[in-house]
């Protein structure tokens, strides 16, 4: 069938997918919403920006496909870059702000220690502040067990409060999502911002990883799309090293 050849080091975004001529996949996905889908990239220090896989989001392309979904327009096909990842990156508060800081138009995904996955739209430039920030486009959602997404109930803007004593989304009950400084301990509520329930397996969380994803613009990409295939070893016959991030730490 049309299946993707995977380089070693270099698995690509989505599974080998059947040729399905435009059918529904198992999940309802058709090849051709999935040809529109983002990579998923990481920027290494030695070779700019390579596909990378993500330790939060589903090996398929279901979790991928459901947030895009619910994307401001000005989102679409833009690829993802992992700007701060808790394995690869570290546990330092300082380096996750040096990491996000700035950044606009993010996507952050936790997995709790059930396995649970949830996170937020950030649609406004990341900062270190005392104080509540952001706009009504952020959204909450839970990504697993079952997708749900929750928009702004415009009762309070307590969307974001960010600080190097820990990162805070929603507020006026309790937070939708509270990290604490060393991103080991969280909670999760209901929250008025987005009236959402509780987004992890339990109130209190143990977060098992953490990811926040920038959403690329065109002229901020060193390659071209076809370099970009290349280099992401979709092309039959490209091999190249593994990624830093698959040699023990």
């Amino acid at each position: 069938g049309g299946g993707t050849p995977r380089a070693e080091g270099h698995l690509p975004l989505l599974p080998p997918l059947p040729s399905a001529g435009g059918q529904p996949l198992d999940d309802g996905w058709t090849e051709e919403l999935l040809s529109e889908l983002p990579y998923l990239l990481w920027r290494d220090e030695d070779r700019g920006l390579i596909g990378c896989t993500s330790d939060v989001l589903g090996s398929g392309p279901g979790d991928l496909a459901r947030i895009c979904a619910e994307l401001p327009r000005r989102c679409g096909g833009r690829h993802w870059e992992l700007i701060y990842s808790s394995r690869r990156s570290g546990l330092s508060m300082n380096t996750f702000f040096r990491c996000v800081s700035g950044r606009q138009d993010t996507v952050m995904v936790v997995k709790d220690e059930c396995g649970h996955t949830f996170g937020a739209f950030i649609g406004f430039p990341w900062r270190s502040q005392r104080d509540f920030y952001g706009r009504g486009e952020s959204f909450v959602f839970k990504l697993r067990p079952g997708f749900q997404k929750y928009s702004w109930t415009r009762s309070n803007s307590m969307f974001a409060m960010t600080n190097p004593t820990g990162l805070l989304f929603g507020g006026g009950f309790k937070a939708a999502i509270w990290l604490d400084e060393d991103f080991n301990h969280g909670a999760s509520g209901y929250c008025p911002t987005w009236g959402n329930p509780p987004l992890s397996a339990h109130e209190a969380f143990i977060c098992v990883h953490l990811e926040v994803w920038a959403m690329l613009r065109e002229e901020e990409l060193e390659y071209g799309a076809e370099e970009l295939l290349s280099q992401m070893g979709r092309h039959a016959g490209v091999r190249d090293d593994p990624m830093p991030s698959s040699r023990p730490p």
